[in-house]
């Protein structure tokens, strides 16, 4: 039988293995990154960084929170974030212009049951937001995507998104920032 002592650092290694959340992302990520990268006519796309944040990490910045001096439940908000995962890319050529690669997003992530939040179209710029919606009272995973003229960000967030919705309002509404105004 082995000493606890040797198995230690098996047992750090294992720790760090699965808490570390530098092992990329996952295959649905990927089929979506693929999936607007097609609907984008991207010929030559180079990865920058795909990571994607372990719940221990995501743990960890909520504890990390708890002891910083807040005027909003930031630690609260944290617990209703489940999984990150982001994505940044560098587009060496598109082939179409921005209002066509809209329409395709639109239409990629409507074909897979996704609703569409928020849109907006700069220049060459462009903001995307797809909610994954279960049932009325349940969203649970979220898709941005900022398309640039040479940059691509897909971010994807899980958990209990509408909680954290209702905490956001409720924490940052509009009401205390028409208040403010006045």
């Amino acid at each position: 039988m082995k000493k606890p002592e040797t198995l230690l650092p098996l047992f750090l290694l294992l720790f760090a293995f699965f808490a570390a959340g530098c092992f990329g992302v996952d295959k649905d990520f990927k089929k979506v990154r693929n999936g607007v990268f097609k609907s984008l006519s991207a010929e030559d796309v180079d990865k920058e960084i795909e990571y994607s944040a372990s719940s221990f990490e995501v743990y960890m910045l909520q504890k990390l929170a708890s002891i910083s001096d807040k005027t909003i439940e930031i630690e609260l908000m944290l617990s209703k974030i489940s999984n990150v995962q982001i994505g940044v890319y560098n587009l060496q050529s598109r082939n179409d212009d921005p209002p066509a690669s809209i329409s395709r997003i639109d239409k990629f992530f409507a074909d897979k049951g996704w609703s569409s939040l928020i849109k907006s179209k700069s220049n060459n710029n462009c903001v995307l937001v797809y909610l994954n919606i279960e049932s009325p009272d349940s969203i649970n995973e979220l898709f941005l995507v900022n398309a640039e003229e040479d940059e691509i960000v897909i971010l994807r967030l899980e958990g209990k998104l509408n909680k954290l919705a209702e905490l956001l309002i409720k924490n940052r509404g509009l009401s205390k920032k028409l208040t403010a105004a006045r």
